[in-house]
């Protein structure tokens, strides 16, 4: 298994929010709580990948594509 992740983008609390109220972004708390995402993911047995980062685009910590790839 692959995860791929990208670094928390400093623009974060700028993020697209459709449904819910905005609420601040601690960016410290965010990324905290990334490095604890990778480490769970790396736990579970995944092979992480960091894809490169993208700080001027603030939802780009959100990989979210799912890919299936077969030999």
């Amino acid at each position: 298994m692959i995860a791929l992740v990208r670094a928390v983008s400093p623009e974060l609390a700028s993020c697209e929010l459709t449904h819910l109220d905005r609420n601040p972004i601690d960016p410290a708390v965010a990324i905290m709580q990334h490095e604890e995402y990778v480490e769970a993911l790396a736990d579970f047995g995944c092979t992480v990948r960091w894809l490169p980062a993208a700080p001027s685009l603030p939802d780009s910590v959100f990989v979210e594509d799912t890919a299936v790839v077969l030999d």
